[in-house]
């Protein structure tokens, strides 16, 4: 959820040079160009393979709607500020759903206090065949490889009801 949530308007590093020196970020593409809220950060994108198939498409749809444009420009920065993560609630063989209590905090130039955002959801998983990394894969190959190893995939995310928040 952290990689899927958390835009800061440059490319994640894939060596240690790039960790000290970040590439900017123009996004991906998901819908039709050139409309507005069509895209997604490469980092969401690249952790959105860790969505099953059917609920991977409409999930970036609404990331996409979410995304400032100002990220895409180096003017915005989106962090999720997690504040509590329950234990897994099995639901039935392997089902769980997690709830998770979260603010979304958005920074942009001339507001260093940040707007805070709730986002609070319940997040359902399963349990996957994790792939086994074929040798010598590199690029989206091996990204999706890496989303994918941990054995799950998240099926559904829905709002948590408020209860006693």
């Amino acid at each position: 959820m952290t990689l899927m949530m958390n835009w800061s308007g440059n490319l994640p590093p894939t060596t240690v040079e790039e960790s000290a020196k970040p590439k900017p970020d123009t996004g991906i593409n998901i819908g039709e160009r050139g409309l507005r809220g069509n895209k997604v950060t490469s980092g969401a994108w690249q952790a959105s393979y860790a969505l099953s198939e059917d609920f991977r498409k409409e999930f970036l749809k609404t990331l996409a709607s979410m995304t400032p444009p100002g990220v895409f420009k180096g003017k915005t920065q989106v962090v999720l500020v997690p504040l509590s993560i329950q234990s897994p609630i099995k639901i039935e063989e392997g089902k769980w759903k997690v709830k998770m209590i979260a603010n979304l905090t958005i920074f942009d130039q001339g507001n260093n206090l940040g707007e805070v955002i709730p986002f609070n959801k319940e997040i359902f998983l399963r349990a996957v065949e994790a792939p086994e990394s074929p040798a010598n894969v590199s690029g989206l190959a091996a990204v999706i490889y890496q989303v994918r190893t941990s054995g799950l995939e998240i099926y559904a995310i829905r709002d948590l009801p408020e209860e006693n928040l």
